[in-house]
Protein backbone atom coordinates (compact mmCIF):
# COMPACT_ATOMS: atom_id res chain seq x y z
CA UNK A 1 0.00 0.00 0.00
CA UNK A 2 1.41 3.22 -0.95
CA UNK A 3 0.94 5.75 1.81
CA UNK A 4 3.55 9.06 2.20
CA UNK A 5 3.85 8.35 5.37
CA UNK A 6 5.77 4.88 5.54
CA UNK A 7 8.57 3.91 3.25
CA UNK A 8 8.24 3.50 -0.33
CA UNK A 9 8.29 -0.30 -1.12
CA UNK A 10 8.79 -0.44 -5.13
CA UNK A 11 8.87 -4.91 -4.91
CA UNK A 12 10.18 -7.99 -3.72
CA UNK A 13 10.99 -11.16 -4.99
CA UNK A 14 12.23 -14.38 -3.09
CA UNK A 15 14.67 -17.64 -3.86
CA UNK A 16 14.63 -20.59 -1.96
CA UNK A 17 16.78 -19.07 0.59
CA UNK A 18 15.84 -15.32 1.05
CA UNK A 19 13.47 -12.90 0.04
CA UNK A 20 14.65 -9.18 -1.12
CA UNK A 21 12.94 -6.03 -1.02
CA UNK A 22 13.42 -3.16 -3.23
CA UNK A 23 12.63 0.41 -1.24
CA UNK A 24 13.32 3.91 -1.88
CA UNK A 25 16.49 5.11 -0.29
CA UNK A 26 15.72 8.20 1.91
CA UNK A 27 19.43 10.99 2.85
CA UNK A 28 19.04 9.83 6.21
CA UNK A 29 17.70 8.23 9.32
CA UNK A 30 16.42 10.55 12.04
CA UNK A 31 19.36 9.38 13.87
CA UNK A 32 21.71 9.94 11.35
CA UNK A 33 20.60 13.48 11.59
CA UNK A 34 20.47 14.08 15.00
CA UNK A 35 24.11 13.04 15.50
CA UNK A 36 24.85 15.85 13.13
CA UNK A 37 23.65 18.55 15.30
CA UNK A 38 25.72 20.92 17.38
CA UNK A 39 24.22 23.73 18.40
CA UNK A 40 22.77 24.59 21.33
CA UNK A 41 19.35 22.58 22.98
CA UNK A 42 18.09 25.94 23.53
CA UNK A 43 18.00 27.14 20.06
CA UNK A 44 17.32 23.17 18.14
CA UNK A 45 14.49 22.40 21.08
CA UNK A 46 11.56 24.17 18.65
CA UNK A 47 12.87 22.32 15.64
CA UNK A 48 12.89 19.18 17.45
CA UNK A 49 9.46 19.75 18.59
CA UNK A 50 8.80 20.36 15.13
CA UNK A 51 9.95 17.22 13.55
CA UNK A 52 8.49 15.12 16.59
CA UNK A 53 5.35 16.44 15.48
CA UNK A 54 5.92 15.19 11.73
CA UNK A 55 6.68 11.93 13.37
CA UNK A 56 3.38 11.66 15.71
CA UNK A 57 1.78 12.79 12.31
CA UNK A 58 3.46 9.61 10.34
CA UNK A 59 2.99 7.33 13.24
CA UNK A 60 -1.08 8.01 12.38
CA UNK A 61 -0.47 5.86 10.15
CA UNK A 62 -0.43 3.04 12.43
CA UNK A 63 -3.32 3.58 14.28
CA UNK A 64 -5.48 4.25 11.20
CA UNK A 65 -4.29 0.52 9.46
CA UNK A 66 -4.26 -1.31 13.03
CA UNK A 67 -0.75 -1.69 12.84
CA UNK A 68 1.77 -2.22 15.94
CA UNK A 69 5.05 -0.92 15.09
CA UNK A 70 7.12 -2.62 18.19
CA UNK A 71 10.50 -0.66 17.19
CA UNK A 72 9.68 2.89 17.19
CA UNK A 73 12.74 4.73 17.61
CA UNK A 74 15.15 7.38 15.96
CA UNK A 75 16.67 4.73 13.54
CA UNK A 76 13.49 3.91 11.98
CA UNK A 77 12.06 7.21 10.91
CA UNK A 78 13.86 8.62 7.35
CA UNK A 79 13.91 11.87 6.38
CA UNK A 80 14.00 13.15 3.23
CA UNK A 81 14.56 16.79 1.37
CA UNK A 82 11.41 18.14 0.34
CA UNK A 83 12.90 20.20 -2.46
CA UNK A 84 15.72 19.24 -4.13
CA UNK A 85 17.52 22.20 -4.90
CA UNK A 86 17.55 22.68 -0.18
CA UNK A 87 21.07 23.45 0.25
CA UNK A 88 23.09 20.77 2.59
CA UNK A 89 23.68 23.02 4.78
CA UNK A 90 19.45 24.05 5.64
CA UNK A 91 18.90 20.31 5.64
CA UNK A 92 21.56 19.24 8.36
CA UNK A 93 20.69 22.36 9.70
CA UNK A 94 17.50 23.82 9.74
CA UNK A 95 17.21 27.57 9.89
CA UNK A 96 13.31 27.62 11.47
CA UNK A 97 10.78 25.01 12.84
CA UNK A 98 8.26 26.75 11.14
CA UNK A 99 9.42 25.48 7.66
CA UNK A 100 11.55 22.09 7.66
CA UNK A 101 13.49 21.18 4.52
CA UNK A 102 12.12 18.00 5.44
CA UNK A 103 9.66 15.12 5.82
CA UNK A 104 9.99 12.19 7.70
CA UNK A 105 8.55 8.50 6.60
CA UNK A 106 8.33 5.37 9.23
CA UNK A 107 10.34 2.44 8.61
CA UNK A 108 11.42 -1.29 9.18
CA UNK A 109 8.25 -3.01 10.13
CA UNK A 110 10.04 -5.91 10.46
CA UNK A 111 9.15 -6.18 14.13
CA UNK A 112 5.33 -4.97 13.11
CA UNK A 113 2.31 -7.11 13.36
CA UNK A 114 -1.25 -6.27 11.65
CA UNK A 115 -4.53 -6.81 12.99
CA UNK A 116 -7.65 -7.05 13.01
CA UNK A 117 -9.62 -6.88 15.75
CA UNK A 118 -8.74 -5.46 19.45
CA UNK A 119 -8.01 -8.96 21.03
CA UNK A 120 -6.11 -9.90 17.95
CA UNK A 121 -3.57 -7.21 18.75
CA UNK A 122 -1.74 -8.77 21.59
CA UNK A 123 1.47 -10.31 20.89
CA UNK A 124 3.30 -12.44 23.21
CA UNK A 125 6.79 -12.63 21.27
CA UNK A 126 9.67 -10.54 22.22
CA UNK A 127 9.75 -8.12 19.88
CA UNK A 128 12.09 -4.70 19.49
CA UNK A 129 14.90 -2.75 20.41
CA UNK A 130 15.58 -3.70 24.31
CA UNK A 131 16.38 -0.01 25.25
CA UNK A 132 13.00 1.14 24.04
CA UNK A 133 10.66 -1.67 24.99
CA UNK A 134 7.79 -1.05 27.32
CA UNK A 135 7.25 -2.66 30.68
CA UNK A 136 5.21 -5.12 29.45
CA UNK A 137 7.16 -6.21 26.57
CA UNK A 138 10.71 -6.86 28.78
CA UNK A 139 8.27 -9.21 31.03
CA UNK A 140 6.31 -10.70 27.81
CA UNK A 141 7.92 -14.19 27.98
CA UNK A 142 5.76 -14.62 31.34
CA UNK A 143 2.40 -12.96 29.99
CA UNK A 144 0.86 -16.07 29.42
CA UNK A 145 2.14 -17.98 32.25
CA UNK A 146 -0.80 -18.47 34.66
CA UNK A 147 1.27 -19.85 37.43
CA UNK A 148 3.14 -16.68 38.14
CA UNK A 149 1.91 -14.99 41.40
CA UNK A 150 0.72 -11.51 39.13
CA UNK A 151 -1.33 -13.25 36.67
CA UNK A 152 -4.36 -11.83 36.28
CA UNK A 153 -6.96 -13.77 34.01
CA UNK A 154 -9.36 -10.27 33.52
CA UNK A 155 -6.45 -9.06 31.26
CA UNK A 156 -5.31 -10.00 28.00
CA UNK A 157 -1.90 -11.31 28.44
CA UNK A 158 0.90 -9.87 25.99
CA UNK A 159 1.54 -6.33 24.23
CA UNK A 160 -0.48 -4.27 22.05
CA UNK A 161 -0.36 -0.95 20.82
CA UNK A 162 0.41 0.66 24.24
CA UNK A 163 4.14 -0.75 24.04
CA UNK A 164 4.54 1.67 20.83
CA UNK A 165 3.32 4.64 23.08
CA UNK A 166 6.12 3.93 25.42
CA UNK A 167 8.35 3.47 22.62
CA UNK A 168 6.96 6.80 20.76
CA UNK A 169 7.64 8.79 23.95
CA UNK A 170 11.02 7.44 24.55
CA UNK A 171 11.81 8.36 20.91
CA UNK A 172 11.41 12.36 22.04
CA UNK A 173 14.13 12.09 24.93
CA UNK A 174 16.36 10.34 21.74
CA UNK A 175 15.78 13.01 19.40
CA UNK A 176 15.78 16.51 22.60
CA UNK A 177 19.22 14.35 24.05
CA UNK A 178 20.48 12.01 21.02
CA UNK A 179 20.40 9.53 23.85
CA UNK A 180 18.47 6.78 24.67
CA UNK A 181 16.07 7.00 27.81
CA UNK A 182 16.78 4.04 29.34
CA UNK A 183 20.35 2.89 27.77
CA UNK A 184 22.03 0.67 30.70
CA UNK A 185 25.48 -1.32 30.53
CA UNK A 186 23.95 -3.34 33.43
CA UNK A 187 20.95 -5.12 31.69
CA UNK A 188 19.93 -6.21 35.58
CA UNK A 189 20.33 -2.70 36.31
CA UNK A 190 17.96 -1.34 33.15
CA UNK A 191 15.31 -4.18 34.04
CA UNK A 192 14.64 -3.47 37.12
CA UNK A 193 14.29 0.47 36.56
CA UNK A 194 11.90 0.13 33.85
CA UNK A 195 10.07 -2.07 35.54
CA UNK A 196 9.62 -2.61 39.17
CA UNK A 197 7.34 0.35 40.73
CA UNK A 198 9.63 0.93 43.49
CA UNK A 199 12.58 2.69 40.84
CA UNK A 200 12.26 5.92 39.82
CA UNK A 201 11.89 5.85 35.82
CA UNK A 202 13.83 9.16 35.55
CA UNK A 203 17.55 8.93 36.73
CA UNK A 204 19.24 11.88 38.09
CA UNK A 205 20.88 12.38 35.02
CA UNK A 206 17.74 12.42 32.64
CA UNK A 207 16.18 15.17 35.03
CA UNK A 208 19.79 17.12 34.45
CA UNK A 209 19.61 16.87 31.21
CA UNK A 210 16.03 18.53 31.16
CA UNK A 211 16.61 21.16 33.91
CA UNK A 212 15.85 23.96 32.14
CA UNK A 213 12.85 22.53 30.66
CA UNK A 214 10.27 21.30 33.62
CA UNK A 215 7.21 21.28 31.19
CA UNK A 216 9.11 18.62 28.98
CA UNK A 217 9.80 16.70 32.07
CA UNK A 218 6.95 16.84 33.58
CA UNK A 219 5.68 15.66 30.10
CA UNK A 220 7.53 12.74 30.38
CA UNK A 221 6.57 11.99 33.97
CA UNK A 222 3.38 12.13 32.71
CA UNK A 223 3.08 9.99 30.03
CA UNK A 224 5.73 7.21 30.95
CA UNK A 225 3.30 4.91 32.72
CA UNK A 226 4.33 1.84 33.28
CA UNK A 227 0.63 0.16 33.45
CA UNK A 228 -0.16 0.06 30.08
CA UNK A 229 -4.11 0.39 30.66
CA UNK A 230 -3.44 3.51 32.00
CA UNK A 231 -0.99 5.03 29.53
CA UNK A 232 -2.21 7.64 27.10
CA UNK A 233 -2.99 6.46 23.36
CA UNK A 234 -0.86 7.37 20.27
CA UNK A 235 -3.53 9.61 19.53
CA UNK A 236 -3.55 11.35 22.98
CA UNK A 237 0.49 12.01 22.89
CA UNK A 238 -0.40 13.89 19.91
CA UNK A 239 -2.48 16.04 22.33
CA UNK A 240 -0.68 16.32 24.96
CA UNK A 241 2.27 17.06 23.33
CA UNK A 242 0.34 19.75 21.30
CA UNK A 243 -0.58 21.23 24.39
CA UNK A 244 2.91 20.86 25.38
CA UNK A 245 4.19 23.00 22.31
CA UNK A 246 1.94 25.73 23.17
CA UNK A 247 3.12 26.06 26.51
CA UNK A 248 6.49 26.13 26.06
CA UNK A 249 6.65 28.04 22.22
CA UNK A 250 3.18 30.00 22.19
CA UNK A 251 4.73 32.39 19.41
CA UNK A 252 5.79 29.72 17.35
CA UNK A 253 2.92 27.31 17.95
CA UNK A 254 -0.61 28.98 18.87
CA UNK A 255 -3.37 27.16 20.03
CA UNK A 256 -5.74 26.96 17.02
CA UNK A 257 -8.82 28.79 17.24
CA UNK A 258 -11.93 27.16 18.81
CA UNK A 259 -13.89 25.16 16.28
CA UNK A 260 -11.37 25.86 13.15
CA UNK A 261 -10.52 22.79 13.07
CA UNK A 262 -6.73 23.45 11.90
CA UNK A 263 -5.27 20.45 14.00
CA UNK A 264 -5.78 16.76 13.52
CA UNK A 265 -5.52 16.18 16.79
CA UNK A 266 -8.38 18.70 18.23
CA UNK A 267 -11.31 16.90 15.62
CA UNK A 268 -14.40 15.96 17.64
CA UNK A 269 -13.12 11.93 16.45
CA UNK A 270 -10.02 12.52 18.06
CA UNK A 271 -10.89 13.75 21.11
CA UNK A 272 -13.42 10.82 21.97
CA UNK A 273 -9.55 8.18 21.62
CA UNK A 274 -9.63 6.99 25.16
CA UNK A 275 -6.67 8.85 26.46
CA UNK A 276 -5.84 8.17 30.28
CA UNK A 277 -3.83 10.77 31.66
CA UNK A 278 -4.03 11.64 35.47
CA UNK A 279 -0.97 13.88 36.08
CA UNK A 280 -1.01 16.25 33.21
CA UNK A 281 -3.25 19.30 32.31
CA UNK A 282 -5.81 18.15 29.65
CA UNK A 283 -6.03 19.79 26.15
CA UNK A 284 -7.85 22.78 25.40
CA UNK A 285 -11.51 22.60 25.75
CA UNK A 286 -11.67 18.97 27.62
CA UNK A 287 -13.49 17.60 24.39
CA UNK A 288 -11.58 14.45 25.16
CA UNK A 289 -13.14 13.87 28.52
CA UNK A 290 -16.91 13.49 27.01
CA UNK A 291 -16.02 9.66 26.11
CA UNK A 292 -13.91 7.71 27.89
CA UNK A 293 -15.01 4.06 26.67
CA UNK A 294 -14.06 4.18 23.14
CA UNK A 295 -11.18 3.32 21.86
Amino acid sequence: KYDKRISTLYGYGMTTTCYMLSMKQYKCSLRAWRKRQTRPLSEMLPIYFAVYTDVLNVCSFLVENKINHYDLKCDNVFLDVLDQTTPESEFWSPSSALALPFYAVLGDFGEAALYRTEKDSYTTRNRGTEFIKSPEMLKVAYASDRTRNTYDRRRTAGCNASSDVWSIVCLLYELVTGEFLFYDDDWVRFFMRVTNPGVDLLSPANEEALRDYPDLLHFFQSTLVRDPVRRPTLTGIAILFDKLKQTMFPALFPPPPRGSGSSTYYTPAAMRTRCLCYQIRPPPYHAWQQDTTSS
